[in-house]
């Protein structure tokens, strides 16, 4: 066969429509103009954080997770990723050893709810807002550790060490 036969007698570069369905054949779509985050890259440090500093300050002087909740939901659509993933950390230092419950409740309340996330994919801020709490949760003592806490971290490798709660401790 002639050189110029072969490269004629190659297929076309077919053209295919990806079309993603749940499992009751409904189409599934992303939204335009979102995108995602790249988490392999360290979040830079934002120029101004004095919104969400008060923010944090006035839900640990309230000791109340909605008021974190609703300063996130109001600055997500304008915020970009560092910003959120700055906040999102601030918030899980500023908590986890002194008020773990308020981080805990503020971080679920933002998982649990629908909210307009703005060109943030919701993906990607559940992704960081999930780190937030594992942030908080790594600093909790084993089950089983002596230091003083709220919240105690169960694992597999402390299973255990768990025991039923003495006296003034609560299970819930």
């Amino acid at each position: 066969m002639a050189p110029d036969a072969a490269r004629e007698a190659k297929p076309q570069a077919a053209q295919y429509r990806l079309r993603v369905t749940n499992k009751f054949g409904i189409p599934v779509s992303t939204v335009p103009g979102q995108v995602p985050c790249n988490l392999s890259i360290p979040a830079a440090t934002p120029r101004d954080t004095q919104a969400d500093l008060a923010a944090i300050q006035q839900c640990l002087r309230d000791q109340d997770p909605e008021t974190l909740f609703r300063h996130l939901r109001d600055r997500l659509p304008d915020m970009d990723y560092d910003a959120l993933r700055w906040l999102v950390d601030r918030w899980a230092r500023e908590t986890a050893e002194k008020a773990p419950a308020l981080g805990i409740d503020a971080l679920t309340m933002a998982i649990d709810r629908r909210y307009p996330t703005g060109d943030k994919k919701r993906g990607s801020v559940h992704c960081i807002l999930r780190g937030g709490l594992e942030q908080i949760f790594q600093r909790q003592p084993l089950g089983g550790e002596e230091r003083a806490g709220t919240h105690v971290r169960i694992t597999w490798q402390s299973r255990e060490r768990l025991r039923a709660p003495r006296s003034g401790e609560t299970s819930s």
